[in-house]
């Protein structure tokens, strides 16, 4: 089986190598060095410090190599840019080809997802999110990790598990697309508001309860956007049992912290922010700030920065 993966970031190198493992996977890297060093040192400095790749995994500056003849389209690809490099590789596409996003965000001047962008942009073609609390150095370091795979068709739920699953990356699946999506985007934002509580010293009973509403103010907006409720649920009860972690591993977190102290912040810190906005953008009929008002106020006076 052969396997495209766009984005030679940390995250796209990282679901590559594993891929490659017992695929033919070819990585595209816009940076035609990242492509040569991936090629000729099996690593990748920019993103992956000096973790070793598997040395069967290839890589390309060139969109078409990694976009013709695949089995599966995976996207790497960050969601401001998502669209475009997804409608350059659409001519290259065998018809009804999988493709998976990896992309967390919404695309700000639409507030769209990244699979309505796939359904957009290749219609016909099979669309589903990989999501999951993974941090790329830990994965290529060795230590097991989880995501969820989800998309509305069975068959090419129990399809693309396979592709993924591995022993040390166990892949589960889900047919609720939208709310899969939406944590993604969602938990980020409540990180900020914790951040924030963080560096203006108001203690782990504060942040406690920021992350505690916060993730009510998700299920509430997944629901207008027709999201399940249990998919914030299983979320509920991982933040409940991770509470004290997740604002140290999340990398917006050190930058919220900062605003809480009135210095700079990151572009990461920024990219949330901008999410915030993206969502008010949406159609008041497909769910958004703007037609939920007072029920999301952490969310809504967030926007106010």
């Amino acid at each position: 089986m052969n396997i495209g993966v766009l984005g030679g970031g940390s995250w796209g190198t990282t679901v590559a190598h594993l891929l490659s493992r017992r695929y033919d996977v070819t990585l595209w890297a816009r940076n035609s060095d990242i492509a040569d060093e991936i090629n000729a040192h099996h690593t990748n400095d920019r993103y992956l410090s000096s973790a070793p790749l598997s040395p069967k995994l290839q890589a390309t500056d060139q969109l078409q190599a990694a976009t013709r003849g695949q089995s599966v389209l995976v996207m790497a690809i960050p969601a401001q840019n998502f669209r475009a490099v997804l409608t350059d590789a659409a001519r290259y596409l065998d018809p009804l080809t999988p493709i998976v996003s990896l992309s967390k965000g919404l695309e700000f001047s639409t507030g769209a997802r990244m699979t309505e962008i796939i359904q957009a942009v290749c219609p016909g073609h099979p669309a589903a999110v990989l999501t999951g609390p993974n941090l790329a150095q830990e994965i290529m370091a060795g230590f097991a990790a989880a995501s969820v795979l989800a998309t509305p068709n069975p068959c090419d739920q129990s399809h693309l598990q396979r592709i993924f699953h591995s022993p040390l990356f166990r892949v589960y699946t889900n047919e609720d697309v939208i709310g899969c999506e939406l944590c993604g985007v969602l938990k980020n934002i409540i990180a900020i508001a914790a951040g924030m509580s963080d560096g203006l010293g108001a203690g782990n009973n504060t942040r406690a309860a920021i992350i505690t509403r916060g993730l009510a103010e998700m299920t509430r907006l997944g629901l207008a956007m027709g999201a399940k409720a249990e998919t914030f649920s299983d979320l509920q009860e991982w933040a409940t049992l991770s509470q004290p972690v997740l604002a140290r591993n999340l990398e917006i977190i050190p930058s919220a912290s900062d605003l809480g102290r009135a210095t700079a912040s990151t572009a990461s810190f920024k990219t949330c922010l901008w999410w915030l906005r993206a969502l008010k953008a949406r159609p008041r009929s497909c769910g958004s700030l703007s037609n939920l008002g007072w029920k999301c106020p952490l969310q809504r006076r967030l926007c106010r920065l």
